[in-house]
C-alpha cells in the first residue's frame, strides 16, 4: 500500500490518560487492490509518554501485502493540579514574626500526573498584619500547568521585603521568542510586611539572547520598600530545521551520454525552516547548493544537513539517479535487394522501449514504430533515414 501518514497532538484526560486509533493517523493511504486493515504499534498513553512518540502505522492490503510509515503523537497534558487548602493560625514568635510554607495550607492537592511544586504567597508576617490574611497556594504538576486557590491565614506582618532568586532554563518558541514573568525566578521572595508586586526586567528574549542573561527581579513590599537580587536566565533553542527535498531520475546530457551537470537549484532543497537562523550543507558539493555539479550515470546518495545556530540540525540522504542515454545504431540488407524490400533495423545499448523512423522525403503521413522497416521501391523514396529510440527510463537518442 501507498503510506500516507499525519503527526497528531492529543491530551491526557484528568485521568492522566489518552488514547487513539489508526484512522486519527492514517491520511489518505490506498492501495490499488482496497485495504484490509490498518494497526497501530500504539495506542494508549499516559502521562509518561507526555512530549513526542513515534508510532508506526501498518496497512494490510486485500492480498496481504503489508506497508508501515511513522507519525509523530504528541501527547500534552493541559489539566492543571485539583488544589485543596486549609485554613491555619499562626503564632507570632518572641520577636513578633512568624512564617509559613506551601505545605501549611495545601490540605492534599493532587494531579494526575504528579505535582512538581507548591508555593504559598505571601508566606512572611508581622504584628501589623493581625488578623484574616488571604494566601495563594499554588501548584504546578509535572509538566508546568499551574493552578492555585487561596486559604485564610490569621497573622501579622511587619517585614522588609527579602529577593530571592533562581536562575532558569527557558526555551525559545517556534517564532525564536520566549518570555519569563517575575515567579519564574522568584525563588521564595518574602516581606514581613507582605509583597506588593513583583517585576522582572528583562522579560523578553530572542534567538540573539541565546546563553546566558542576567536578570533583575525586583521586589516591593506594602510599604513601598524595594530590593532587589538578579538571576541568569538561559536561552535555549532545542527546535531542528526542517526542509523538503526531491528524489531526481534524469536522464544523462546528450553531449556525454553518462553523466548529468545539474542546472541552477534544480535539486537542491526547499521549504527550509527554522525558528532562528540554519546553514545549509550538502556532502557532494561541501555548499549549500549542487548547482553546476556533474553527477555520473546511476544512482548517487547526497546527503543534506541543516544547523541551527544552537547546534540543532536535521539531515536527510537524497537519491539522484542519473539514466545513460541509449546508443542508437541501424543495421540494413544489402542495396542490391532494393527490388525485394531493403530491411533497415534499429539498435541501441539499452533495452529499447519504442521506435520512431522518419524521413524526410516520405510522402506518408504516419510514422513508423517498428524496429524495423522495410524500403520497397514501389512505396519508398531514397533519401536519409532517421530513427529516435526510447529506452525504458524514456531516455532517447537518434541515428
Amino acid at each position: 500500500p501507498d503510506m500516507i501518514t499525519q503527526n497528531i497532538t492529543i491530551q491526557l484526560d484528568v485521568y492522566g490518560d489518552a488514547s487513539i486509533v489508526a484512522s486519527q493517523i492514517d491520511n489518505g493511504s490506498s492501495d490499488a487492490c482496497g485495504i484490509a486493515s490498518y494497526g497501530l504499534s500504539k495506542y494508549d498513553f499516559d502521562c509518561s509518554n507526555v512530549g513526542a512518540n513515534t508510532v508506526t502505522l501498518t496497512v494490510t492490503d486485500n492480498n496481504g501485502n503489508a506497508n508501515t510509515a511513522n507519525a509523530t503523537v504528541t501527547v500534552q497534558d493541559n489539566i492543571a493540579a485539583e488544589v485543596l487548602t486549609q485554613n491555619i493560625t499562626v503564632q507570632l514568635d518572641a520577636s513578633g514574626n512568624t512564617s509559613i510554607i506551601a505545605d501549611d495550607v495545601d490540605y492534599g492537592s493532587n494531579d494526575a500526573c504528579g505535582i512538581q511544586s507548591l508555593s504559598v504567597i505571601p508566606n512572611a508576617f508581622s504584628c501589623s498584619d493581625v488578623g484574616d490574611i488571604i494566601v495563594k497556594l499554588t501548584v504546578i504538576d509535572v509538566n508546568g500547568n499551574v493552578s492555585s486557590e487561596t486559604a485564610i491565614v490569621t497573622v501579622e506582618d511587619n517585614v522588609v521585603p527579602i529577593a530571592i532568586t533562581k536562575d532558569i532554563p527557558i526555551y525559545l518558541d517556534q517564532f525564536g521568542l520566549a518570555s519569563i514573568i517575575p515567579e519564574d525566578v522568584d525563588n521564595g521572595s518574602n516581606d514581613a510586611c507582605g509583597i506588593d508586586v513583583l517585576v522582572v526586567s528583562p522579560n523578553t528574549f530572542t534567538c540573539s539572547n541565546s546563553g546566558g542573561n542576567t536578570v533583575t527581579l525586583k521586589v516591593t513590599d506594602n510599604h513601598g520598600n524595594i530590593s532587589s537580587k538578579s538571576a541568569e536566565v538561559t536561552v535555549l533553542d532545542k527546535i531542528s530545521p526542517t526542509f523538503s527535498y526531491t528524489e531526481h531520475n534524469h536522464c544523462a546530457n546528450p553531449s556525454t551520454a553518462n553523466s548529468y551537470k545539474v542546472l541552477g537549484s534544480e535539486f537542491d532543497i526547499t521549504d527550509i525552516w527554522d525558528n532562528c537562523s540554519y546553514t545549509v550543507t550538502n556532502d557532494a558539493t561541501n555548499s549549500n547548493t549542487l548547482a553546476g555539479h556533474v553527477f555520473p550515470k546511476d544512482e548517487t546518495i547526497v546527503k543534506w544537513t541543516v544547523t541551527d545556530p544552537s547546534g540543532n540540525f536535521t539531515t536527510h540522504s537524497q537519491t539522484i539517479t542519473i539514466h545513460e542515454l541509449p546508443i542508437a545504431s541501424i543495421t540494413a540488407t544489402g542495396a542490391e535487394e532494393w527490388c525485394n524490400g531493403v530491411s533497415l533495423t534499429a539498435h541501441t545499448s539499452t533495452s529499447e522501449h519504442s521506435y520512431l523512423w522518419s524521413n524526410k522525403n516520405w510522402d506518408e503521413t504516419e510514422y513508423k514504430t517498428t524496429q524495423e522497416i522495410v524500403l520497397q521501391t514501389a512505396t519508398s523514396k531514397p533519401g536519409y533515414y532517421n530513427v529516435k529510440v526510447t529506452d525504458q527510463n524514456d531516455c532517447h537518442s537518434e541515428f
